[in-house]
């Protein structure tokens, strides 16, 4: 029986089955349920503020020169299970989440244009990604420029820092109380 408001009409009351379809899997995330969950629990370089425009998160600042994007990380993040997140881990981290996609997938977004994805996607091969690390920064080159759609999808969490501690290699542990505890306190700095 569908519940009521006094005038008769159906109501609008959340029910506990949106918690009971709560997926922090990598292919669920973006869907609207999850990504309030999720948002919260990752670490990516930028977020989009409630000020109607992207700012650093992990990242402190970030520069676009041609083709190229730097962006220089905080210093002292870490994981809840003390994993460090610095330029070296979030270029793992991102590597491992672009294997997740086919090249019909990538081809929607700005990582389409990145050096070397082909290579990763098809052939698990690295040498010639367009992902560096050096010091406390991130750069990413691509073949074109990419405009500031890429600040856009840095800021999804498929494209965020995920602690190690939360995969199996590259597949997502599933148990939920893992993931949540594991990613919680991911973007914490140490004092």
């Amino acid at each position: 029986m569908e519940a009521s408001d006094r005038a008769g009409f159906p109501s609008l009351l959340l029910t506990s089955e949106i918690l009971v379809n709560l997926s922090l899997h990598l292919d669920d995330v973006e869907f609207l349920q999850n990504a309030f969950i999720a948002q919260a629990i990752v670490g990516p370089l930028v977020r989009f503020s409630n000020r109607g425009r992207y700012e650093p998160y992990l990242a402190e600042s970030w520069a676009q020169s041609g083709n190229a994007w730097t962006f220089q990380l905080h210093r002292n993040l870490t994981c809840e299970d003390g994993q460090s997140i610095n330029p070296e881990t979030f270029r793992e981290s991102l590597k491992r989440s672009l294997r997740k996609f086919s090249i019909e997938e990538i081809k929607q977004t700005p990582f389409h244009s990145l050096e070397g994805i082909d290579d990763l996607i098809v052939k698990n091969e690295d040498s010639k990604l367009g992902i560096t690390a050096f010091g406390d920064h991130l750069k990413l080159s691509f073949k074109q420029p990419v405009g500031k759609a890429l600040l856009e999808y840095l800021a999804m969490t498929p494209f965020a820092f995920l602690c190690d501690s939360n995969f199996n290699g590259d597949e997502m542990a599933f148990a939920r109380e893992f993931c949540i505890l594991r990613t919680l306190s991911c973007c914490s700095v140490r004092s």
